[in-house]
């Protein structure tokens, strides 16, 4: 039974995040479900605890309700003939379980100095164990031995509940160039409703490529920052009365604390390539901590901070560019030149809800249009460049090629029958930060999921076609 195993603390079993809502609803149609995966195919595997390797009525129920109406029914483009057939494993332990143990693991060993050789921690469902990233330089017998024994004589924790890797940080993908800053006094900002700021509907003033100056602003497009640095445009939304975009929190003269940054889409030789300065940079707070860490270090939910737009820079706030061709190799750049026929992807909702092997795409950087699968779920890594914890972060195999790549969208397809009056449909998945390994076979990148987003800005509301999609934001 969930709670009975050694170590397992009441109140850590209360603590649900908000990006694991579907493994919990999960959890309670059935308490001896254990984690739920994608294999590269897109076939969905359920894992159970207990020697009855059949789902529950309730958990049957579910499940169909996820894959038809919910965070499963566009798990990715290669699954969409996935309704029903889900197959089914053996687990030691439940999802509710491994999230409890996770919490304390994130707060004592993570959050902690004594055990500087861990970078990262995660729940991996498909092996039915809590991963422990240990930094590949350090990763000898003599940490790997303390480490196990702090979890098994003061967490508690089942020895078969933990499994320790050679893992490898996660590099931010920005350009710097923090030379001296000009000056610069910036132009009126959007303050009003969100529909009386100007917009404009016609993209075929586009052409080149998506590190071009283009008119109007599209997420994917690059931007500039102080002297010559480069990110990513991601997303458009409001926070209260102000339009903003979306990008990195590191894409900032003061990265992860909000200033006064002033951005641009262009060289900046045309008056309007200035198109906002930073509203918010999400500074990292300890009332974000899932539970105080040992370090008292502050925590954060994404790499995200909020731009406030000029009033007049023109703008399709539910567009994201799209390029003439996508890459599915992680080793191979997709294309960075805007497709002049069919130039745009449209928004229609946002993806709170992550499994791996889901397929996920993003547009930006030296890379261009990418996609791959999720490898790693709402990992936790301690950031110690800026002295803050990442909390609940999403690896995936998409393409990128480093420096500017910073701040791109990453969305989800959807099927076009699905909105039959859009232009390729998507769902903003989150916002591209890092990757690792980028010349090896073995690589990927990393973004901040739409959850951790709306956790650290919890005004903030997506921009995106009408009517709303409830089928993209369903999770109750």
């Amino acid at each position: 039974m969930p709670g009975n195993s050694p170590g397992f603390e009441e109140t850590w079993a209360q603590t649900r995040r908000s990006a694991e809502q579907l493994q919990h609803r999960l959890n309670d149609a059935d308490e001896r479900f254990a984690g739920i995966f994608a294999d590269d195919a897109g076939q969905l595997t359920i894992r159970l605890t207990g020697s009855a390797m059949q789902a529950s009525p309730a958990l049957e129920a579910r499940l169909q309700r996820e894959l038809q109406h919910g965070s499963l029914r566009h798990i990715s483009a290669r699954s969409a003939g996935i309704t029903a057939q889900v197959y089914e494993a053996a687990a030691d332990f439940t999802f509710r379980e491994l999230a409890a143990w996770r919490e304390q693991v994130t707060a004592r060993l993570l959050g902690s100095s004594r055990f500087p050789a861990v970078i990262s921690v995660f729940i991996d469902e498909a092996e039915n164990h809590i991963a422990i990233g240990i930094d590949a330089g350090q990763f000898h017998a003599r940490s790997r031995a303390e480490i196990h024994d702090f979890l098994t004589h003061t967490l508690d924790i089942p020895p078969d509940a933990v499994h320790l890797f050679a893992d490898e940080p996660d590099v931010e993908d920005v350009f710097l160039n923090h030379t001296t800053v000009p000056d610069f006094r910036t132009k009126q900002i959007a303050s009003q409703e969100f529909g009386l700021l100007t917009e404009d509907t016609d993209p075929g003033n586009w052409s080149g490529s998506i590190q071009d100056r283009q008119r109007p602003l599209a997420g994917g497009l690059r931007i500039r920052y102080g002297s010559s640095s480069l990110c990513t445009m991601g997303f458009f939304g409001t926070s209260g009365d102000r339009e903003v975009m979306v990008t990195n929190a590191h894409c900032s003269e003061l990265p992860h604390r909000t200033g006064n940054t002033i951005y641009w889409q262009g060289a900046r030789d045309n008056d309007d390539d200035e198109i906002g300065i930073e509203y918010d940079g999400g500074d990292p707070s300890m009332e974000a901590c899932v539970e105080i860490n040992d370090d008292c270090w502050p925590c954060k939910w994404s790499d995200a901070s909020l731009v406030q737009l000029n009033v007049e820079v023109p703008r399709l706030p539910a567009n994201i560019v799209k390029t003439t061709g996508v890459s599915e190799d992680w080793m191979t750049n997709g294309s960075l030149v805007i497709n002049p026929t069919d130039p745009v992807f449209t928004v229609v909702g946002q993806e709170l809800s992550f499994i791996q092997g889901m397929e996920v795409h993003k547009v930006g950087g030296n890379s261009g249009w990418s996609a791959g699968l999720v490898t790693r779920v709402c990992y936790d890594s301690r950031r110690s460049s800026h002295r803050f914890m990442l909390q609940c972060q999403n690896r995936a195999r998409y393409s990128t090629d480093g420096g500017g790549t910073s701040g791109s969208p990453v969305f989800v397809r959807l099927p076009e029958s699905s909105f039959p009056d859009v232009s390729n449909p998507v769902a903003i998945a989150g916002i591209h930060w890092g990757s690792s390994g980028r010349d090896t076979p073995g690589g990927y990148s990393v973004f901040s999921p739409m959850s951790g987003i709306l956790a650290d800005f919890p005004e903030f509301e997506i921009a995106r076609v009408e009517p709303p999609v409830s089928a993209m934001m369903w999770d109750e």
